[in-house]
């Protein structure tokens, strides 16, 4: 297929191989700290939004420190301490577990703190492709690291809840801390061949980060792909808060379940990375962004409508939902980054990427918001109706781009 069978940079390859061993970590450990709030400490579904909105809220300035980063200590060396740093902080994790010392505000501390650390690395792995390959090669780049993302959510649902059962909670920390040094070591061994040569602006840091905000604001195209998105990112956290509730209190089923669910359901997400060269280029990004949308809205309705139904109807349900979301969204991410980055200036790519994404991961925290309001006043099922008509009016200022032509792809 033309994913696989583009070649890209050496660089890049290395760097995108070594890198999908943390995703499956991030996958596997975030599974592990849903079931652990939902099930171990039985928190709120307020609780549980606060915590997920107040996380978001936190790691809003990451972007922004990303790319100086990588220009000081370039792309390995950023993601080799980033991935010592996180095993060694799931080491702690175990040892304060298995030392009955974990108290939920320490374990909701440290999920912040493990948060952010996966803020820097989601940022730093879609920043690399802008200084490992070449303008022609960023939708195949873009691609291959969605394509592992949504591999890892396959694997690291099972891998967690697998873990849990084998070893327990602690050794669970302890295991997942093995795939962040295992990349550690794979991130030192990356070298730097065939990487795509960008030229630096020689700006300081901070003209660096005004003018992302410059070019942001004044670029009429780049205003509506921003407010697009942090609409988007706004809906998907309040989806992404309330999913597990739903699945595991409204639904009654149990962990085990709710990772096969997770891992099936991101098979969707591999079919978008995989499909996503050939999508874009007959349909265009902007139809391509219309239809990640568009796909979601269907399944997310029958979420609440068949909560109720037998179990073999809520497990096909949610699956569908997560491969519906899962695809969806990794169109939506591919052909949403490949379009600014089109529209964007090479030299001012990587600066725009930091400030871009400080501004809409400000739609984060919004969403675990709203949902923590409606969990306080009224049934979560709530959620999925509202989020669906958001979608739906979300898709049609795309289908205005569309029709204007406002956009220059």
């Amino acid at each position: 297929m033309k994913l696989i069978k583009h070649r890209l940079p050496r660089a890049f390859n290395e760097f995108w191989i070594s890198q999908s061993l943390s995703m499956v970590g991030d996958e596997a450990n975030d599974f592990v700290w849903t079931m652990v709030l939902i099930t171990g400490y039985s928190v709120s579904a307020e609780y549980l939004s606060m915590v997920n909105s107040l996380v978001q809220a936190i790691t809003i300035v990451i972007p922004l420190v990303v790319v100086p980063l990588i220009k000081k200590y370039n792309v390995f060396v950023t993601t080799a301490v980033l991935d010592f740093a996180r095993g060694i902080l799931y080491v702690l994790c175990g040892c304060l577990w298995i030392k009955h010392v974990m108290s939920l505000t320490l374990f909701v501390a440290i999920i912040i703190v493990t948060e952010c650390l996966g803020r820097i690395f989601s940022t730093l792995v879609y920043t690399a492709p802008i200084y490992l390959v070449c303008d022609d090669d960023r939708i195949t780049a873009n691609s291959r690291m969605s394509l592992s993302e949504s591999v890892s959510r396959i694997t690291g649902p099972p891998l967690g809840s697998w873990v849990v059962n084998v070893f327990n909670t602690a050794g669970a920390f302890f295991f997942n801390s093995l795939t962040f040094f295992i990349s550690f070591v794979g991130s030192f061994l990356v070298r730097n061949h065939g990487a795509a040569e960008h030229n630096d602006s020689g700006r300081s840091k901070l003209k660096e980060i005004s003018w992302g905000f410059r070019l942001l604001l004044t670029n009429n195209n780049l205003r509506k792909i921003t407010l697009n998105t942090f609409l988007y990112n706004a809906i998907a956290s309040a989806l992404m808060t309330c999913f597990p509730l739903i699945v595991l209190r409204s639904m009654g089923l149990n962990g085990h379940q709710y990772a096969v669910i997770l891992s099936l359901g991101s098979l969707g997400g591999i079919a978008a990375a995989l499909l996503a060269p050939h999508f874009t280029e007959y349909f265009g990004f902007q139809r391509s962004l219309l239809f990640g949308i568009l796909i979601q809205i269907p399944t997310i309705l029958l979420l609440p409508i068949l909560q109720n139904s037998s179990l073999p109807l809520k497990v096909s349900e949610c699956i569908a939902y997560v491969v519906m979301d899962s695809f969806g969204a990794t169109l939506y991410v591919i052909a949403n980054g490949t379009l600014r980055q089109n529209i964007v200036p090479a030299h001012d790519l990587a600066q725009f990427q930091a400030s871009y994404k400080f501004v809409t991961h400000l739609g984060a925290p919004v969403g675990p918001l709203v949902t923590a309001l409606i969990a306080s006043f009224g049934p979560m099922s709530l959620v999925p109706y509202i989020a669906s008509i958001c979608f739906f009016l979300l898709s049609i200022s795309v289908w205005k781009w569309i029709q204007e032509g406002s956009l220059n792809e």
